[in-house]
């Protein structure tokens, strides 16, 4: 078996974004604040709903006005008497204490799962992938924290992916061209993918961040971790799943319903550093839960047959007519 994983870097593996100028405190107040379960009333007369909603409603043009809102939004819990704001406090600066003492920018859950997967009887390969200019940086630590073997760099750019003096495009037809390269190359590859691109053809999913992998095959299992993927099934995503079997592109909602990809909540990876390992054995366990449910649905036909021919043959017994022995 081989697995083959796909980062986003920024608030996914690093707790910060250079590009908008996000430290790890504004990413951990973002995240609690886009929390369902923090969900609150913060204008009378309006129904309860997370904070970050509740800011994109009053602030929808005023990205400058709804960052600052987030940046105190542990404060203002309080001030509201948020009924769990201990909670929010308490998470908040865990995360906090927690990042302060990490001397690394990539997180832990990140260096916990290259552990485990050097453990691990299988095969891997790891792809950073970023919209971002972080992979410089991500690199250097890379480079020395770790002994993987890492692949020259190589990016999507209009449509086009590049590898040295190599061009393939991603068209339908040659996603899985770029699949197999992948394959060949080093355990390690970054990947700059390309935000204009994908912001100017209306953000659709199939001109963000490429993802060919084969779905649900056994063998060669991929996965995304990416905290921008969207639940719904629309247009609009930040990944491009495609299926280099079929040779089609699939609903991010479908990848994400076999554990092939994962919304990376940012506080989690923190909190927990075993997030990443969790995630995998999960999806293990989504495939092991399709091959039963496939050797079941091949069994029941079989079943089927063997009791009516049994229910036939007994029937034929009744009606024979019995004869005395004389």
């Amino acid at each position: 078996m081989k697995l083959i994983l796909h980062f986003d870097v920024n608030k996914t593996i690093m707790m910060a974004d250079p590009v908008n100028k996000k430290a790890p405190d504004y990413v951990f107040q973002c995240s609690l604040a886009e929390n369902p379960k923090y969900s609150h009333v913060w204008k009378e007369g309006q129904a309860p709903t997370p904070y970050y909603d509740y800011l994109n409603q009053k602030f929808p043009n005023d990205k400058d006005a709804r960052k600052k809102a987030l940046e105190g939004f542990v404060e203002h819990c309080k001030e509201m008497k948020h009924p769990h704001f201990e909670e929010i406090r308490d998470r908040y600066e865990s995360a906090h204490k927690a990042c302060t003492e990490h001397p690394l920018k990539l997180t832990p859950a990140f260096y916990n799962l290259l552990s485990w997967l050097h453990r691990m009887p299988f095969e891997f390969k790891i792809l950073i992938r970023t919209f971002g200019i972080d992979l410089p940086e991500v690199e250097e630590e890379l480079k020395k924290e770790t002994k993987l073997a890492l692949s020259p760099q190589t990016k999507f750019e209009n449509g086009v992916y590049k590898q040295n003096t190599t061009e393939v495009s991603f068209s339908l037809r040659e996603l899985p061209v770029v699949y197999a390269i992948w394959m060949l190359r080093d355990s390690l590859e970054l990947v700059q993918d390309h935000f204009d691109y994908w912001e100017t053809n209306q953000k659709k999913s199939s001109h963000g961040k490429q993802f060919p992998l084969k779905h649900k095959d056994a063998e060669e299992v991929s996965i995304f971790f990416d905290d921008n993927i969207e639940k719904g099934d629309g247009p609009k995503n930040i990944i491009a799943p495609f299926d280099v079997t079929t040779g089609k592109y699939l609903d991010v909602a479908e990848v994400l319903a076999t554990g092939e990809a994962y919304i990376v909540d940012p506080l989690e990876v923190v909190e927990d550093p075993d997030y990443f390992i969790k995630k995998i054995r999960n999806t293990a366990d989504l495939a092991l839960e399709r091959s039963l449910q496939e050797v079941r649905n091949s069994m029941i036909p079989q079943f089927r047959g063997s009791f009516q021919n049994r229910a036939s043959e007994e029937e034929a017994n009744v009606k024979k007519p019995h004869t005395l022995g004389m």
